[in-house]
């Protein structure tokens, strides 16, 4: 186990995603613990300090959309990833794969045959009036029909009681333009 989990006892009277109430850890955190056994509250301290470094000095910031003084701010990482068992992951994994789909068919329609438009399920006025929307784009088929390039959602956790489940909140493509920017533009897929 890692040093920074030992004696680790959750709050009473609330769940904790690491540790059972008796401090016992959860199947997901004891293997996350066991994937880092040397680290301390120093190393991580640490290490978070350099991950804001980076994201300071490479710019890296976000809009909080509605925000009315429309600032930027810092990218936030937390240093401890969200720690999701397998069996909760599959159905959140099938969700996001499906609204990522579904947002690609209605990319495809809206820069292809407009069906959507025509049918009345999209007005033409939310296609059309889009900044975004790209029509000199109209008719061009891309490759692999992919015309979804980023996607993303925040994942958190609701608690209900005893338990928690994980929910997704989709992102603007806005907010995705600091991450592939840190990523030097490769879109490199984060397991």
């Amino acid at each position: 186990m890692c040093p920074l989990l030992q004696n680790y006892l959750p709050l009473p009277g609330t769940f904790d995603e690491c540790a059972a109430g008796n401090g016992e850890l959860r199947k997901p955190f004891t293997r996350f613990s066991e994937a880092l056994p040397d680290l301390t509250a120093t190393e991580l301290k640490r290490r978070g300090e350099i991950a804001r470094r980076i994201i300071h000095e490479q710019g890296i910031t976000y809009n909080v959309h509605g925000d009315g003084l429309g600032r930027e701010r810092p990218w936030q990482l937390d240093p401890l990833p969200l720690v999701i068992a397998e069996a909760e992951w599959r159905p959140l994994e099938t969700a996001l794969i499906q609204r990522a789909t579904l947002i690609n068919r209605v990319l495809a329609d809206c820069y292809g045959p407009q069906d959507l438009i025509r049918s009345g399920w999209l007005p033409p006025a939310l296609v059309f009036g889009q900044p975004d929307f790209l029509r000199p784009c109209h008719g061009l088929q891309p490759p692999g029909d992919v015309f979804l390039h980023l996607y993303a959602a925040d994942l958190g956790l609701i608690y209900m009681g005893p338990r928690k489940r994980p929910v997704a909140v989709e992102l603007p493509a806005s907010a995705l333009v600091p991450w592939a920017d840190a990523d030097g533009g490769q879109g490199q897929e984060r397991g």
